[in-house]
């Protein structure tokens, strides 16, 4: 699945204000609505510390928000 499309999930769960169910109903609620492969993300997400909708935001975002403030070193080899 596409980062941007991680990054859609985290914002509709953000928004979602149901409370976490300790499932991943709106995860995957999301998913069907935007026809990811729900069964390899799922995987991915329980891999990653996304055990439930709670989980998901706790721990998978951050992990996306660590990529994206530590850039690559710039390696002058010149």
């Amino acid at each position: 699945m596409p980062v941007e499309k991680f990054v859609q999930l985290f914002d509709y769960l953000d928004k979602a204000n149901q409370g976490c169910k300790g499932d991943l109903q709106l995860t995957v609620r999301f998913l069907e609505e935007h026809q990811c492969p729900v069964k390899d993300v799922v995987e991915w997400l329980y891999k990653n510390g996304g055990g439930c909708d709670c989980e998901v935001l706790a721990n998978v975002e951050e992990r996306f928000v660590v990529m994206k403030i530590i850039p690559e070193p710039d390696i002058d080899e010149g």
